[in-house]
């Protein structure tokens, strides 16, 4: 049995990539800051947990409860912008400092490990219109752009220097079953108060990838067992761009409210106008995309009323939010 560690493995990304590992028939080792209970380390897979920021010593620690890794999928960080700006030393720390320390740990004793970076399209920054190819020009514009980039380059770095190979996967706008941040969250929390009016950022003709979270974890497997020894970037992406208008108006639509959405015109502090990702490269390594974001959505809906965010079809009651 091969063994692979998901670190940031209490986190969205994380632990549904530590689930869908255990169900390859990995032996899955899991590490976050975040407590988590027994019972859900069952329900993900997890065999092996530790409880710990990434450093040195809880690496070794791991290691000393699993066998050495054959893998390492790298999902703790930050997973937005917005913090960054708060606090860009904090997110440098999570996002480039956790990474280095992954990269020494390999170095010395797992180099035959394969290091899966989760990387950001806001590498890319801005960009025009149109799908966005790997090897675009990186122009990040947020401390959480630069941060993601830093993590890249140490990535290349530990190719070139220590032939580790890594594989760096830039994913777009994540979402799916237990996200509880970013659009369709805060605006699903929103509309269960029954507001008569709903008021988002920006003009809602921005365009953005929605990436289903069941692809994005089939990608970065995917990816594992794709052969070779290089740095392999790659996009993780629908390769389709909606409106942040279609995409609201998706989610109410399954949710069956009809609110109006106003757009203030004014664009969020480190969000480009324009994020599509050009998927060639993806789909020549032999990986394709499932996931409409209609389908999507409506998974997102039905999870939303398991728990209890919304109400069920057919409730006339006003549900509460629970977080």
């Amino acid at each position: 049995m091969k063994t692979v560690w998901v670190t940031g493995a209490n986190g969205f990304l994380g632990h549904h990539m530590a689930r869908h590992f255990a169900a390859e028939s990995y032996d899955v080792g899991g590490i976050d800051c975040r407590e988590m209970p027994e019972e859900e380390l069952r329900r993900r897979g997890i065999k092996h947990w530790v409880q710990s920021k990434i450093n040195m010593s809880y690496l070794e620690r791991q290691a000393a409860h699993t066998d050495i890794p054959d893998a390492v999928f790298h999902a703790a960080g930050s997973g937005s912008v917005a913090p960054s700006y708060q606090n860009p030393l904090k997110d440098f720390h999570d996002n480039a400092t956790t990474t280095a320390d992954v990269l020494d740990f390999l170095r010395r004793e797992a180099p035959g490990a394969v290091f899966i970076l989760a990387s950001s399209a806001a590498v890319y920054g801005v960009q025009g219109p149109g799908p966005i190819p790997e090897n675009a020009l990186p122009n990040p514009v947020s401390p959480y752009g630069f941060h993601k980039l830093m993590a890249e380059q140490l990535c290349h770095s530990a190719n070139r220097n220590y032939g580790l190979r890594v594989v760096l996967i830039r994913f777009f706008s994540l979402y799916g079953p237990e996200l509880r941040k970013q659009l369709l969250w805060d605006l699903a929390s929103r509309l269960a108060l029954n507001p008569k009016t709903v008021v988002l950022s920006g003009t809602g003709q921005e365009t953005r990838d929605m990436f289903y979270i069941d692809d994005a974890v089939r990608l970065a497997a995917h990816m594992l067992r794709v052969k070779g020894q290089g740095a392999l970037v790659v996009n993780g992406g629908s390769g389709e761009a909606s409106t942040v208008l279609k995409v609201a108006s998706t989610l109410m639509r399954h949710l069956g409210v009809k609110t109006e959405i106003e757009f203030n015109g004014q664009g969020r502090k480190g969000d480009p106008e324009n994020y599509q990702a050009e998927m060639r490269r993806a789909k020549s390594l032999g990986y394709e995309p499932k996931w409409s974001i209609e389908k999507g959505i409506a998974e997102y809906v039905t999870w939303l009323r398991d728990i209890h965010l919304v109400k069920r079809e057919g409730e006339t009651r006003r549900a509460h939010g629970q977080k």
